[in-house]
């Protein structure tokens, strides 16, 4: 494994600890839940994009097929929920539960 495909698998990792940090996080607002799921899946979608570069396949489909089903489920986004499944089908990836 190269040097910058160590380097983005170290980015992705941390993308998806700040991710489930996020969405451990307790709110007490409406509007505050909403902008934590948003947060979290938009870290998905970084972590993702990181271990894409990086060549960590399987983690980046994993990693965007999280964020869908936080669009999906939490956001009520079809749209985005949908984008996130299409790049998550260009890689190996189990749908999360």
């Amino acid at each position: 494994m190269s040097a910058i495909s160590r380097q983005q698998k170290t980015k992705g990792e941390g993308f998806l600890l700040e991710a489930e940090r996020t969405l451990e996080k307790k709110t007490w607002f409406a509007s505050s839940t909403e902008q934590k799921y948003e947060e979290a899946a938009e870290l998905y979608e970084k972590a993702a994009n990181a271990f894409k570069v990086g060549g960590c396949h399987a983690k980046a489909g994993d990693a965007y097929s999280k964020a869908a089903a936080i669009h999906r489920d939490q956001l009520k986004n079809l749209g985005e929920a949908s984008k996130c499944l299409s790049n998550a089908g260009k890689f190996p990836v189990s749908w999360p539960q």
